[in-house]
Parts: structure tokens; C-alpha cells; sequence
């Protein structure tokens, strides 16, 4: 009789200590996706704001990505009225092409280096987001964003000459080969003082402001 209770409390405490085990793996990995991380801010970034902020704000992107460019009107308005306005707040664009899923973000993301070279970056930026229902499938995508071009101002020879400049490639990949190196989950990405946050939380201006101020506070 001992023996079989011996038995069955060693069943029991086995269990127990792998229910226990699997609890904590779970608990370790959700803790390590969102644990700080350290980005570097490179010449090549697109930046707005000063340096030395108390809040930085690192987006990675990709201009193909639907849900990029329904974010974008809510990170475009917090620009506005925190870094453009002044306060302690620095905004950092990067890229995430999704190659394997958009066929044309390599391109469109090329293609903002190439107009950044022109000082035109946060206008093309706009401009392939607004337009995206209309070069973003296409199988002429570069035609169609060189026809939307001349509105902001870029001329349209020089950017498509720059497009095939191995040097703006490697931005691109270079900063899609940080994203990765992240293990970031996806596009948007957004980034606020080195924490991973989820896009729930900062899903909208009032939201995503709230999470600012309260860094603004600390």
C-alpha cells in the first residue's frame, strides 16, 4: 500500500514539475520578446527631431505593407505635434521590406533613398502611401510611382538612374537585416525608447500620445 501511495505521489510531483517547467519556458519566452532592445541610429536613418531626446521613436516599415499605410496617418500626426512642434521627442524611419510577400517594397523602398537624394524622402514617403492601392499589385509599379513623382518635385530621370546605385541598396537591406536580427514580428514595427511596443497599445494619435507623455513624465 505504501508503495503504490509512494508511486502515486511521485506521478503527482512529476507532473506538477513539468506543468511547472512548461509554465515558466512560456512565461521566459513571452519575457525575452519583450525585453529592451538596443538600436543604433545610423547616418543613413531617416530622422526627424534633435539628438539626445527623451523619447525616441524608431518605426520600421514597409511601403507595400497595407497596415503601414493605415498607421501612417497616426505616426504622421504625433510628428506633428510633438516633433516638428518641439518637444523632446525624435522620430526614426527604417526599412522592413515583407519581399517575401510584397513583390514591389524592395523597389518603393529603393526608391526612397533615391528620392531622399533629391531631399524629397518624407514627401515620396506620403506620396507611396496615399498611392499605394495604385502601384502596390502592379506589375509596373516603378511606371507608376515615376508618374506620381513630378508632383513632389523629383525629377523623374535622376531617381530612376539612382534606383540601379548599389549604395541605396544596401540601406535597404542593411536595415532589413536589422529588423530581422530584432526578430521583429512584422510590419509596422514601432520601437519607443528601446521597448518593443504592441501596436494595441498605440494603435491610435490618442493612444500612441499617452504612451509618449507618460515617457515624457518618467
Amino acid at each position: 500500500m505504501n508503495k503504490l501511495f509512494n508511486f502515486t505521489n511521485s506521478i503527482i510531483l512529476i507532473v506538477v514539475l513539468l506543468a511547472g517547467f512548461f509554465a515558466y519556458s512560456k512565461y521566459a519566452s513571452i519575457k525575452k520578446e519583450y525585453e529592451p532592445v538596443v538600436v543604433a541610429v545610423n547616418a543613413s536613418d531617416h530622422v526627424l527631431g534633435k539628438d539626445g531626446a527623451k523619447v525616441n521613436i524608431i518605426e520600421f516599415a514597409d511601403f507595400q505593407c497595407p497596415a503601414c499605410k493605415a498607421y501612417d496617418p497616426v505616426i504622421s500626426q504625433v510628428i506633428a505635434d510633438y516633433v516638428t512642434a518641439g518637444a523632446d521627442v525624435k522620430f526614426t524611419f527604417k526599412h522592413f521590406p515583407l519581399i517575401s510577400i510584397h513583390n514591389n517594397a524592395m523597389m518603393a523602398a529603393i526608391g526612397s533613398e533615391a528620392a531622399a537624394k533629391q531631399g524629397k524622402f518624407w514627401e515620396y514617403k506620403k506620396l507611396v502611401y496615399e498611392n499605394q492601392d495604385k502601384w502596390g499589385s502592379a506589375l509596373d509599379a516603378k511606371d507608376k510611382i515615376m508618374a506620381l513623382l513630378p508632383t513632389i518635385g523629383i525629377d523623374n530621370a535622376k531617381w530612376s538612374a539612382d534606383l540601379a546605385d548599389a549604395s541605396l541598396e544596401k540601406i535597404v537591406t542593411d536595415s532589413l537585416k536589422e529588423a530581422i536580427d530584432l526578430k521583429l514580428g512584422g510590419t509596422p514595427s514601432v520601437i519607443i525608447n528601446g521597448n518593443k511596443v504592441d501596436l494595441g497599445q498605440i494603435s491610435t494619435v490618442e493612444k500612441l500620445k499617452a504612451y509618449i507623455d507618460a515617457e515624457l513624465a518618467k
